[in-house]
């Protein structure tokens, strides 16, 4: 970025691609342990959302197999759109940017 209206253009946006990509990548990073829980396994619990704190209900309850796989199909319903959302917001800034911007934030991490 040159100049203070470039960069009053777009921050907003890459700040909405930042907070989308945390949303997406949630909880993935950092459980601990193969158990992904912490507890026995090591870490601390990750803040759940109310449907991976509902599977994991099903999980601990050893519910039926179709409670497990309903519960995971709202999981990965929940994970999905966050995703779709992450995907939105990067091609929400890509249009306001030009070839060597779009390339100057591709090698910052900002965009995929």
């Amino acid at each position: 970025m040159t100049d203070d209206a470039e960069w009053t253009a777009i921050s907003a946006k890459i700040t909405a691609v930042t907070d989308a990509r945390t949303a997406a990548m949630g909880n993935r990073g950092g459980r601990g342990g193969r158990g992904g829980r912490g507890g026995a396994m090591g870490g601390a619990a990750p803040t759940q959302t109310d449907a991976e704190a509902a599977l994991q209900k099903t999980i601990d309850d050893k519910a039926p197999a179709a409670d497990i796989k309903a519960a995971l199909a709202k999981v990965r319903a929940e994970h999905k759109a966050k995703q779709d959302a992450w995907v939105k917001a990067q091609d929400d800034l890509r249009s306001l940017l030009n070839a060597r911007q779009e390339a100057q934030m591709t090698m910052a991490g900002v965009l995929q």
